[in-house]
This record gives C-alpha cells, structure tokens and sequence, in this order.
C-alpha cells in the first residue's frame, strides 16, 4: 500500500485519520463481506481497451496541463 501526501493534505489530515480508522474497524468487524460497486481502484486500467485508455488519458492531461489565468 502506498500513500501520496500532497501540499494540502494537512487540512483534511484528521478527518482522513479518523475516516480510516472508522474504515479498519468496519473491515475487522466484517470480514467476510467483499466490496461491491463498480469505483475504480488503482490497477484497473489493464482492463480497459486500448483505445478507450488512450481517450481517457489524453483527456485527463488537457485538463491537468491546461495554462490557467494567474487569480490576483
């Protein structure tokens, strides 16, 4: 498992805490339950074909790498 911090992370830092610890308690309480839902998790694209990936990058980089106007 591995975790990204960003540089706005401490302001949701303990209510994350506190959503986890509320979320290992659920998971140890009920372990035989499995996940349902279709939210995507890390890994997934492998199983998206080529093309439909392709399109989804590139859409989510022109978004990203957008120029936008400096907020004075």
């Amino acid at each position: 498992m591995a975790i990204c911090i960003g540089e706005r992370h401490d302001e949701v830092l303990k209510v994350w805490e506190s959503d986890l610890h509320d979320s290992l308690k659920e998971l140890r309480a009920n372990p035989d339950v499995k996940p349902e839902g279709d939210a995507g998790v890390y890994g997934t694209a492998d199983l998206l074909p080529d093309q439909i990936l392709d399109d989804v990058m590139k859409s989510y980089l022109d978004v990203k790498l957008t120029v936008k106007p400096k907020v004075v």
